[in-house]
């Protein structure tokens, strides 16, 4: 927020809770079989402080469950323990694990997002999962040093909306795993930047995480 002045939020690549294919099917149920059996379980991460350790934080909090967290170092080897039954869950970007997902590897319960992905419409929103108000996901902006000339700025920000209505850079995207954003501007930007940096702020100090 002080080094570098926002031009365009470009793309969301929201959280989404998987499982392996022998743990339950539905969100709901993977929350009873929690709750039925505390202390039992873990979730993985890609490390202490990252956006799915967080969410992960966020998920036992929201639905009051007793989950041990494993962090590994980066997706991959979390992944690879959670393919082979290791772990109950865990949240990951679309981006890393769609190919598991279409699979059928992984099962994907849910999606941390108002409306359902682009990478996969078939996975419910956490809402319609049953656990309301549980947004999440890593996202990637345009920016440009502090004091950089407001014509300027606006001047870019116009050619990166631009770039993201071009249908191969939309086609790019949705491979990805990510969801485009409509013209956002430089000040949309900043606001969304200011309350993403507040609410997870609020997760690490519930949480009480801290970074490897």
């Amino acid at each position: 927020m002080r080094d570098f002045a926002p031009i365009a939020l470009t793309g969301m690549n929201p959280m989404v809770l998987l499982v392996p294919p022998q743990m339950p099917h539905t969100t709901k149920e993977l929350i009873a079989k929690l709750k039925a059996e505390p202390g039992k379980w873990s979730y993985g991460s890609s490390g202490n402080g990252t956006t799915n350790h967080l969410a992960g934080e966020l998920f036992k909090k929201k639905i009051g469950v007793d989950v041990v967290h494993v962090p590994y170092r980066g997706s991959a080897p979390a992944l690879q323990d959670l393919l082979a039954g290791r772990l109950a869950f865990m949240f990951d970007s679309f981006g890393t694990s769609l190919e598991y997902i279409k699979a059928g590897k992984l099962q994907a319960l849910g999606v941390m997002a108002e409306k359902r992905s682009v990478a996969d419409p078939d996975v419910p929103t956490m809402a319609e999962a049953g656990v309301p108000d549980f947004l999440g996901a890593t996202w990637n902006v345009v920016v440009a040093p502090t004091g950089t000339p407001a014509p300027i700025i606006d001047k870019l920000n116009v050619a990166v909306n631009k770039a993201l209505k071009d249908p191969t850079t939309a086609e790019r995207l949705k491979r990805a795993g990510i969801d485009g954003v409509d013209d956002s501007t430089p000040a949309s930007t900043a606001a969304f930047i200011a309350s993403e940096i507040a609410k997870w702020r609020d997760v690490v100090k519930l949480a009480g995480a801290t970074v490897d």
